[in-house]
């Protein structure tokens, strides 16, 4: 999968430039980037072309715990004494400065999104001193991401309808001997789990592509979040600089995130999302999503 670890610049910081740092499980150069004629990969050939490709490059150890805990701290396996899937990097070196570390440590604010450590070689956290923000664990991707031609897939990945009926039958027959949560899973995932899938459907089927949907969302609602934060804490300084102009909205998470997909939050400053019952308008009290839509579209004269 094709995952990001984000690190937006922080207010006080406006000279320095932000930073995106994407990795990708188990990646070859296998790209047109790199000479390849058969696969075809229009994005990362782009994205190659506006930057530096290395064309000699080694990993560390080819086990992906060890290598993440050394990519991400600049420190060989030898150091890290991260060898396996098992050994937690801070266990070993508890005061090891990371990549995300350094960058907070110069006014960054780092917000990890993911794979970006291997979750068993690192806290519950994904390793908590790297992040600002805290982490946000992408494997629990909600259903409504799915296309829902095919739904969720089956072991986090499988969607050909043959591997799902194949699981199906094991999940009965373990249910059958009393088995449940994650013994019911270990089962099902020794009797299905094929090392590849094929599936000759579009891309929306995808698992790795309901995760970047939930991701997209996931940045896109944070935009207003820093907002309804900064109005919770601040709600009178900010009535008072606005000059009344300041509209609070009540909007669940799917209404905040489409208005700030349309609009931006930068577009309309002094209009806040919230979705809880905090604050309320002296004036105004709450409005609905298209009352909010029409009285940004005034505000910005549309």
């Amino acid at each position: 999968f094709t995952l990001l670890f984000l690190l937006p610049l922080s207010a006080q910081e406006k000279t320095k430039p932000n930073i995106l740092f994407i990795a990708v499980d188990d990646l070859k150069p296998i790209l047109g980037c790199y000479g390849n004629t058969l696969i075809k990969t229009p994005n990362i050939d782009r994205l190659a072309k506006m930057g530096t490709v290395f064309m000699s490059n080694y990993c560390q150890q080819a086990v992906c715990g060890p290598t993440r805990a050394s990519i991400m701290t600049g420190k060989r396996p030898d150091y890290t004494k991260v060898w396996d899937l098992k050994t937690k990097m801070r266990d070993i070196n508890p005061d090891i400065l990371s990549l995300p570390q350094y960058l907070m440590s110069q006014g960054y604010s780092t917000q990890g999104i993911g794979k970006i450590y291997d979750s068993r070689c690192v806290d519950k956290k994904m390793d908590a001193p790297s992040w600002s923000v805290p982490y946000y664990n992408y494997f629990k991707t909600e259903e409504r991401y799915y296309a829902k031609e095919t739904g969720m897939p089956i072991l986090g990945a499988y969607q050909l309808p043959e591997t799902k009926e194949l699981a199906a039958k094991y999940t009965k027959e373990g249910q059958d001997k009393g088995l449940a949560d994650k013994e019911l899973d270990d089962y099902v995932s020794k009797l299905v789990k094929p090392s590849v899938e094929s599936a000759d459907v579009p891309d929306k089927h995808a698992a790795a592509m309901a995760i970047v949907k939930q991701i997209t969302a996931k940045i896109a609602f944070d935009k207003t979040q820093v907002q309804i934060d900064s109005t919770i804490n601040q709600q009178k300084i900010l009535e008072k600089e606005l000059s009344g102009r300041c509209v609070f909205a009540k909007l669940n998470v799917d209404e905040a995130r489409e208005l700030s997909i349309q609009y931006g939050v930068t577009s309309v400053p002094t209009f806040v999302f919230i979705k809880n019952n905090e604050i309320k308008h002296k004036e105004t009290g709450y409005m609905g999503k298209e009352d909010l839509r029409a009285k940004i579209e005034d505000f910005i004269g549309r």
